[in-house]
């Protein structure tokens, strides 16, 4: 095929909530693209700008993924239709903190994010967006595994340079 292989798109489960059997949904990020030509429904993100470690493709497909399983499920209302004033809340609430850790982290060459139960996800997510998007050396590790993260960074803390 001149564009390339094509994949075939992600399947709601079937459910008593009307999707029919063969019918293909997928989340896509602009119209046009070789997964989004397969469906049968496509809920399209758009073709917004976004970072390197995809961020607005991430977020929005978290959201999509929500809004159709509710579908799904025969959830009423819309669970997303405050987070514009959530978001507002939390910004507010964060600059002051922010902007000390800015400072801070203008001096950092490498970062361990360690954690434990479900806070664990939240030390993964940070460290991945810091090798991706700052391009510091990050790891992220169980609270009780941290001895094993800690040796992973221990190298860019005595050697700086360019040659890690």
């Amino acid at each position: 095929m001149p564009d390339g292989p094509r994949r075939a798109p992600a399947r709601v489960p079937r459910t008593g909530g009307g999707t029919r059997a063969g019918r293909r949904t997928v989340v896509d990020v602009g119209q046009g693209t070789p997964l989004g030509d397969l469906a049968d429904l496509t809920v399209d993100l758009g073709n917004e700008p976004d970072s390197y470690a995809s961020t607005v493709g991430y977020t929005g497909t978290v959201v999509a993924l929500d809004l159709i399983a509710g579908a799904v499920a025969g959830r009423e209302g819309d669970p997303w239709s405050d987070i514009a004033e959530q978001t507002t809340a939390v910004h507010r609430q964060a600059t002051e903190v922010v902007a000390g850790l800015r400072e801070r982290g203008a001096r950092c060459i490498a970062s361990d994010g360690v954690a434990a139960g479900a806070s664990r996800a939240s030390a993964e997510e940070g460290a991945l967006l810091l090798r991706e998007v700052v391009r510091m050396t990050a790891a992220a590790s169980a609270t009780r595994n941290w001895v094993a993260a800690f040796t992973q960074t221990a190298r860019a803390r005595r050697h700086s340079d360019d040659s890690l």
